[in-house]
């Protein structure tokens, strides 16, 4: 069978030519390994590799595309807080307004009713717990993909 470049180039496709399932060094293949630390709620896992290695195509196959939210290095560029950044692309919000409202009413002079209302609010952030719960809740996998130089210890 001749192939033709764009058979095995598709661009957001998983290749099916291309693609050469491998084991790793403890005889396992890397989608079985994957799809076992996956469904570990709470660890982080690394998969490192030369450019052009299957990384990606990897957690598509193990994953799925509807599985996973993926980020970039350029990302984070302009942030200052890595859950903010992540919360914005997933549309959840991290601040959110409480108003508590209060009315004492009693008897005033000459038999009238009288009341007063008071209204309190208050503003509440939350951070990476909302986010983490939101990843949980959703069944969903974050995937960091070509983040060279970013410093997750001052944002976390």
């Amino acid at each position: 069978m001749k192939l033709r470049v764009r058979d095995v180039f598709i661009a957001g496709a998983l290749p099916i030519h291309t693609y050469i399932s491998r084991k790793s060094e403890f005889g396992l293949t890397y989608e079985f390994r994957l799809h076992n630390v996956v469904d570990m709620v709470g660890f982080l896992t690394s998969i490192i590799g030369p450019s052009k290695t299957g990384k990606t195509v990897l957690c598509d196959k193990v994953i799925g595309l509807d599985g996973y939210v993926d980020f970039i290095g350029s990302d984070f560029k302009d942030t200052v807080d890595f859950w903010e950044t992540i919360a914005n692309k997933i549309g959840i919000s991290l601040e959110r307004d409480h108003t508590e409202i209060r009315t004492l009413e009693g008897q005033g002079l000459a038999g009238t009713t009288e009341g007063i209302t008071t209204s309190i609010t208050e503003s509440f952030r939350s951070g990476k717990d909302k986010v983490i719960q939101y990843f949980i809740a959703n069944n969903l996998v974050l995937l960091l993909g070509r983040v060279l130089k970013l410093d997750i210890a001052s944002n976390a």
